[in-house]
């Protein structure tokens, strides 16, 4: 639950499902049970852009070995 001055503008029920792929670990983390739209929503807008760009930022440092290691293999392949 999310209050804002004392009242509740934002609720959802946690249940944590993993679904684990090549890439990345995908979480599901249940359904939102209550909003209130307001001026706080633009607060974790901003949150949720930042939080996106950390996991795109943290995936592709994860996967810059693969990647070296397939560019090497490619460059072997075709004799570069």
């Amino acid at each position: 639950t999310l209050e804002v001055d004392g009242g509740r503008v934002f609720e959802f029920n946690i249940q944590k499902t993993d679904f684990n792929t090549s890439i990345w670990p995908r979480h599901d983390m249940g359904e939102i049970t209550s909003f209130i739209e307001g001026p706080w929503v633009i607060g974790v807008v901003d949150l949720l852009q930042k939080i996106r760009m950390h996991e795109k930022a943290v995936r592709e440092k994860r996967q810059a070995p693969e990647r070296q290691q397939k560019l090497r293999e490619d460059m072997k392949r075709f004799g570069l």
